[in-house]
């Protein structure tokens, strides 16, 4: 995409045992690019939401989709008692064919990362907060027909991003929301590093008046894509 800001492309590996690893869906090792972008003093949660939807508007239309095509779901109607899962996507996409689709309005239950904001903060000076549902996140996915080992046609998560939250308090509050994650941090790192890199982080952008968002792309199932 026509995107202002930091890239970075690295390899990561997967420590999850291979039980849980299912053949043309999870890699050993994968390619991510990431992007971050510093947005500017006179931008919004909201404006940030919506450059994350276009970039991604631009990435399908790059692959050969039309944007029109694009359908978008919230979490809800994915899975109504949540949390979603990739199989809810999969179920999805095969209903609407080979498109790509948007999840959107993450609740808590869906596990979004713990420095992505939820749409009801800022509520008292921001107006369209109440335009919006209660507290789901500005979080958005976005999912593409991937070809399988076996040519097979699976719709994944092939990309995800959000606005960056700058609240310190709020920052901790939701690392903490996903015991699975900072269980497993605490395992692989251990306790007092990881929570020394937490507040780091947090003090770094606490009260940051320049908005900003991030992103990631799956490389290696964006290259199994069928448009």
């Amino acid at each position: 995409p026509q995107f202002r800001g930091l890239y970075t492309v690295s390899s990561s590996h997967r420590p999850g045992p291979p039980k849980n690893m299912k053949p043309g869906r999870h890699f050993a090792k994968f390619c991510l690019l990431d992007a971050e972008a510093n947005l500017g003093l006179d931008k919004t949660y909201k404006d940030a939401y919506e450059m994350l939807l276009g970039y991604f508007y631009e990435v399908v239309q790059a692959l050969g989709f039309r944007k029109e095509d694009v359908v978008m779901v919230t979490c809800k109607e994915l899975n109504p008692n949540g949390p979603v899962t990739g199989e809810d996507e999969a179920r999805f996409g095969k209903s609407i064919g080979n498109i790509p689709f948007f999840v959107t309005h993450f609740r808590s239950m869906d596990n979004p990362f713990f420095n992505m904001p939820q749409r009801w903060y800022g509520a008292s000076d921001q107006p369209w907060v109440e335009e919006w549902e209660d507290s789901t996140f500005y979080k958005v996915d976005l999912c593409l027909p991937v070809r399988m080992d076996d040519g097979s046609i699976v719709h994944m998560e092939c990309g995800g991003g959000s606005p960056r939250l700058h609240d310190k308090n709020r920052i901790i509050e939701g690392f903490y929301r996903i015991e699975s994650f900072y269980k497993t941090l605490f395992e692989y790192f251990g306790r007092s590093r990881t929570l020394m890199e937490l507040n780091e982080y947090a003090n770094l952008v606490h009260n940051n008046p320049v908005q900003t968002l991030g992103f990631g792309l799956g490389m290696d199932r964006i290259a199994r894509v069928v448009s």
